[in-house]
């Protein structure tokens, strides 16, 4: 995303999903390479949009576990820097080791899309 729609989605009160799938987060074909800490780079894309837009109010997770599809499994296992049942964990750690506090890192993990997207979907 380019720094003006990180702010236009801002202006209109919603919620960038930072995706984990290795390939979003470094531009890299070989996502068993055990030499690059993805990791690393999905924190640092947290931390960009933090830092661009002074806060995390707009910022969320989106962690898809791809390891249901089909076409080339082995690919898609390793598709992911997270697994679904390690994503509360790992991240918050993460997020934690990289100066995030609890508050911050609560509203990255789940309370800016329930604030922003459900709460809308609510008042439909």
């Amino acid at each position: 995303m380019s720094d003006e729609q990180i702010f236009a989605i801002k202006e209109l009160g919603g919620v960038i999903g930072v995706v984990s799938i290795k390939k979003f987060c470094v531009d890299t074909n070989d996502i068993c390479n055990p030499d690059i800490d993805f990791e690393k780079y999905y924190i640092e894309h947290i931390l960009y949009i933090r830092n661009l837009l002074g806060d995390v109010q707009n910022i969320s997770l989106a962690t898809d576990d791809m390891r249901y599809y089909f076409i080339e499994p082995e690919y898609y296992q390793n598709a992911n820097i997270y697994l679904h049942f390690e994503v509360r964990e790992k991240i918050e750690k993460a997020l934690l080791r990289n100066g995030f506090s609890i508050n911050e890192i609560e509203c990255i993990m789940h309370k800016n899309f329930e604030n922003k997207i459900l709460n809308r979907l609510n008042k439909l």
